[in-house]
């Protein structure tokens, strides 16, 4: 296959001149090459993937509660029984909620396509 040569100047400077004509900038520096494409490419991803980049950079939310130790145990070792462990062996409760919530019906993305700190470079 042949390769892609893609002159990121010609592109940034029609894109900046696009940009600053719309809204007019204070600074007038020019934005980083990362910006413009991801401004280029926005509203172009298929209807998952845009789903999948919204649940992932959303703002985070701490959901604290409190249940018997009991179910806790329980649930833990049902966590363990299905194979949602860490890296240690320890049950991962954030990931077995998520499970028992898409199990309820409620539309979670996979654990792989969640995290942004395990996102794959593509």
């Amino acid at each position: 296959m042949g390769k892609l040569n893609l002159n990121l100047g010609a592109i940034k400077a029609a894109a900046s001149n696009e940009i600053n004509k719309k809204e007019s900038r204070v600074d007038n520096t020019p934005k980083p090459d990362n910006t413009i494409l991801h401004e280029m490419s926005a509203g172009k991803l298929d209807p998952h993937r845009a789903k999948v980049e919204q649940y992932r950079y959303d703002v985070r939310e701490q959901w604290h509660f409190t249940i018997p130790r009991i179910i806790k145990n329980e649930a833990l070792e049902k966590a363990v029984e299905l194979g949602i462990v860490n890296k240690k062996g320890q049950p991962n409760q954030k990931l077995f909620l998520y499970h028992c919530l898409r199990l309820a019906g409620v539309y979670i993305p996979d654990d792989d396509l969640l995290d942004a700190r395990r996102v794959k470079k593509e």
